[in-house]
């Protein structure tokens, strides 16, 4: 999958890899992986299924989920 990281504005476009809570958890996974991976210092990040969030709400969420 591909994803577009802005550097100038924090943000990062994850294609459809970002996917809604609870749908496919492990792309999340995938995405927090490249973003650590890379070194990227990303605020916010959407895709093609969401709209923009905070990326602390995503790794809020993948916490969440892998502790239930």
């Amino acid at each position: 999958m591909m994803m577009v990281y802005f550097p100038e504005y924090k943000l990062l476009y994850a294609s459809d890899l970002l996917q809604p809570s609870g749908f496919i958890e492990h792309y999340n996974w995938e995405v927090i992986q490249a973003v650590k991976r890379e070194k990227l210092e990303v605020e916010k990040i959407y895709s093609m299924h969401l709209m923009p969030m905070k990326y602390q709400d995503l790794l809020n969420s993948m916490q969440k989920y892998l502790a239930d």
